[in-house]
C-alpha cells in the first residue's frame, strides 16, 4: 500500500515537470481559508507532500516499534526458555537412553513448569521417575498431568501401566473402566490386568483388539504371546477342549510365528484327545517349515491311521534323513505296530544323529518288552543321564 501511494505522488511529480517543461509555465497551487491566500509553486507543493508522508511514515514506523517493542521482548525471553526447555529434554532423552534415570528425572523435570508442552514433560518425567525407582516423584507427575486440560485420560493410562507392573492389577483395571479400549496402550495394560486377576472373559474380549497392532512394537508382540500361552494353560487346567481347538481360528498366524507357542499348544492338544486338529496343524506347519518338536508329537497322536502316518513319515525322511525327531517318530509308530525291529533300528538312528531323551525311554521301553532287561537299564541310565545334564545346563543359563 505505502509503495503504491509513493508511486502515484512520483507520478504526479513527473506528471507535474513534464507539463513545466512543455508549457514553460511553473503553474501554481493555491491554498485560501477567508481572507487568507497563499500561492505556492506547482513543483514546491509536490516536493513538500512527498516530504511530509515519508517524514510522517518513519515517525509512525518509530513509535509503532517502540509500542511493539515490550512484546517483541517476551517473545525472545520466551524464545530463550523454549530452547532451554528443548535442550533440557534432549539431555533427558540422551540419559534415558543410557538407562540413567536419575539425571533423565531430573532434566525432564527442570522447567516443566514454564514448559509449552506440559503434558509431554510431565509424562515423561513419569516414566523416567519410575524406572529409577522414585515412586513418589513418579506420582506427583501423574497427579499434575491429571490437573491439566485433556490430561486425565493420559494419566489414567499411564498410572494404570504402573499399578499393573507394581502388582495392583484390580487398580488398574479401576482407572481404565471408563477409558477407551481403542487405546493400544490401555489394550495391552488390560490383558496383564487380566492374567494377573485370572480373568479369562477380559482376555479373551480384549486379546483379538490388541492382536492387529502385535507388529507396531516389541511389547505389545510380547502381551500378544504372554496372553495366548496364559489362555493355553488356563484352557488346559480347566479342561476347556472346544476352546482351546478354537484359539487356532482367531491366533493362528500368531502361533505359527511363535514356535514355543505352537508346540505348547499343539501338546495341549493331544493332551486333550484333540488328535485330529493337531495333526492337521503339524502337517500344514512340516509342509512350509520343518520342526524337530513338532515331528516328535506326531509320533504321539492317538488317530487310528498309523500305517498312513508311517507312509507320510517315510515320505519326509527323504527329505530329512538326519532327522533325529523323525527317526524317534518313525520308531514309535512302528513300535505301536508291533514290529520291533523296524522300531529298534530306526531308535538306533535317531540316537545316532542326536541323543535325545525321549527315544532312550522309548528303546528302555522296548527292550523290555523284548524281555531284554539289561539293555532297558542301560538306556534308562543314558536316558537320565542326559536329562540330568540338560537340568544343569538350564540351571547354570538361567
Amino acid at each position: 500500500m505505502i509503495k503504491r501511494i509513493l508511486f502515484i505522488l512520483l507520478l504526479g511529480l513527473t506528471i507535474a515537470g513534464v507539463g513545466i517543461l512543455i508549457m514553460r509555465e511553473p503553474g501554481f497551487a493555491v491554498f485560501s481559508y477567508g481572507d487568507t491566500t497563499v500561492e505556492i509553486s506547482l513543483i514546491k507543493f509536490y516536493f513538500g507532500v512527498i516530504t511530509v508522508f515519508i517524514t510522517l511514515y518513519f515517525l509512525f514506523r518509530i513509535i509503532g516499534a517502540l509500542f511493539r517493542l515490550p512484546s517483541r521482548m517476551r517473545a525472545k525471553r520466551q524464545q530463550k526458555r523454549n530452547l532451554e526447555i528443548m535442550q533440557s529434554l534432549e539431555s533427558s532423552m540422551l540419559n534415558f537412553s543410557q538407562f540413567n534415570w536419575p539425571e533423565a528425572t531430573r532434566s525432564a523435570t527442570k522447567h516443566v513448569k514454564q514448559s509449552p508442552m506440559k503434558k509431554a514433560q510431565h509424562l515423561f518425567a513419569a516414566h523416567c521417575a519410575h524406572n529409577s525407582g522414585q515412586y513418589d516423584t513418579r506420582d506427583a507427575h501423574v497427579s499434575s498431568l491429571r490437573k491439566l486440560e485433556g490430561g486425565k485420560s493420559l494419566a489414567n493410562t499411564i498410572e494404570a501401566e504402573f499399578c499393573s507392573e507394581d502388582g495392583h492389577a484390580e487398580k488398574a483395571l479401576m482407572l481404565l473402566r471408563e477409558e477407551s479400549t481403542d487405546n493400544i496402550c490401555n489394550l495391552n495394560t488390560l490383558c496383564h490386568a487380566y492374567i494377573k486377576t485370572n480373568n479369562i472373559a477380559g482376555i479373551e474380549q480384549s486379546l483379538p483388539k490388541l492382536l492387529p497392532h502385535a507388529d507396531r512394537a516389541a511389547r505389545i508382540q510380547y502381551t500378544v504371546n504372554r496372553s495366548l500361552k496364559w489362555m493355553i494353560d488356563y484352557y488346559d487346567t480347566n479342561s476347556s477342549d472346544r476352546k482351546l481347538a478354537d484359539l487356532w481360528k482367531i491366533y493362528y498366524k500368531q502361533l505359527q510365528s511363535n514356535p514355543s507357542l505352537l508346540h505348547a499348544y499343539v501338546h495341549t492338544l493331544i493332551k486333550h484327545g484333540r488328535d485330529t486338529t493337531a495333526e492337521q496343524i503339524i502337517k500344514t506347519q512340516l509342509a512350509s517349515n520343518w520342526d524337530e518338536t513338532l515331528i516328535q508329537e506326531y509320533g504321539l497322536l492317538k488317530i487310528d491311521n498309523v500305517e498312513q502316518r508311517t507312509k507320510q513319515s517315510e515320505g519326509w525322511l527323504q527329505q530329512h534323513k538326519d532327522s533325529a525327531g523323525l527317526l524317534l517318530t518313525l520308531g514309535r509308530l512302528n513300535k505301536s505296530q508291533k514290529l520291533w525291529g523296524k522300531a529298534r533300528s530306526y531308535f538306533e538312528s535317531s540316537l545316532s544323529r542326536k541323543p535325545l531323551v525321549a527315544t532312550y525311554a522309548e528303546l528302555a521301553e522296548l527292550y523290555e518288552l523284548l524281555d531284554e532287561p539289561i539293555d532297558a537299564q542301560r538306556c534308562a541310565k543314558k536316558g537320565l543321564h542326559i536329562a540330568t545334564r540338560d537340568v544343569a545346563v538350564a540351571k547354570r543359563t538361567f
